[in-house]
């Protein structure tokens, strides 16, 4: 098992998961607290829109699971989302061959928990650095 470094003392802002709802989810949402991020999950890709929608991109990264159920998948979702709230930094946890926005960062399966985290906190610092 892959140690992630010590829980930062400020929040790194909110990661806003859209996943299934798996044994991994628990585990995903602890890794993602234990590096600094608030983390408020989605287990339908719809309800997660509405939440950014509302809350604006401010300190939010998103992570998403193509494989979502529902009218709404992480593709589509990640693809409102770019268009809407181009700065908005978001992780496609899935393959994809289609063309993502500037914004959109695709980690191809299999991924660990650990390169997860990493992408997060790459995509996260990038947001910071940008405004």
């Amino acid at each position: 098992m892959t140690a992630f470094p010590a829980r930062p003392r400020r929040s790194l802002g909110m990661a806003v998961l859209a996943f299934r709802d798996t044994p991994l989810l628990p585990r995903l949402i602890a890794a993602l607290m234990d590096v600094g991020f608030e983390v408020k999950p989605f287990t339908e890709a719809g309800a997660a829109l509405a939440f950014v929608l509302d809350h604006g991109p401010g300190r939010l990264v998103v992570v998403a699971d193509a494989d979502l159920a529902g009218v709404m998948n992480g593709i589509d979702l990640s693809t409102v989302l770019a268009e809407r709230l181009p700065a908005l930094p978001i992780v496609l946890a899935d393959h994809f061959d289609g063309t993502l926005a500037p914004n959109v960062v695709c980690l191809d399966k299999p991924w660990t928990l650990h390169k997860l985290t990493e992408q997060v906190l790459k995509v996260a610092a990038g947001r910071v650095a940008k405004g």
